[in-house]
């Protein structure tokens, strides 16, 4: 399973696994990586 989010200058790569591995992945645990990766882009704000 690979889950993304796109927008028009950017593809995020949130997780990637093996259905074998994990049946499915949690709501909870998909928020969180969502607000890391906006944090993460937050602080990577190039202002030049």
């Amino acid at each position: 399973m690979i889950y993304q989010v796109e927008t028009p200058t950017k593809i995020t790569l949130l997780t990637i696994y093996s259905k074998s591995d994990q049946s499915n992945i949690d709501a909870k645990e998909l928020e969180q990586i969502v607000e890391a990766v906006k944090r993460q882009n937050e602080e990577n704000v190039d202002f030049s």
